[in-house]
């Protein structure tokens, strides 16, 4: 087979792999893991820190982590601080939740 031809192939399999959700699956997966194994290595996290220690896009995090904690896998609260007089919005930590 020419070069041409393999890469044709190759582009034909991506697509098809695309539009029946595999390729996207597999993303979805590879990020969900990469936040869960750093949730597990380090704790307590804001999303974006996650974001920048997983290089997984923040708007992505968020996505996955509600999807993280509606499956119960992870949870959530919210820092206990006075948004007016810190000057900033309250952020939302996560963690992986306890088995219990």
């Amino acid at each position: 087979m020419s070069g041409a031809a393999l890469l044709l192939t190759a582009l034909v399999v991506f697509a098809l792999g695309y539009a029946l959700g595999v390729v996207s699956t597999n993303r979805r997966l590879q990020a969900e893991r990469r936040i869960l194994r750093e949730l597990d290595c380090s704790g307590v996290q804001s999303a974006l820190d996650l974001s920048k220690r997983t290089g997984v896009g923040i708007g992505s995090v968020y996505v996955h982590l509600a999807r993280l904690e509606q499956e119960g896998r992870v949870e959530s609260v919210w820092e206990n601080i006075n948004p007016a007089a810190e000057g900033r919005p309250r952020r939302r930590f996560y963690r992986l939740r306890t088995q219990g």
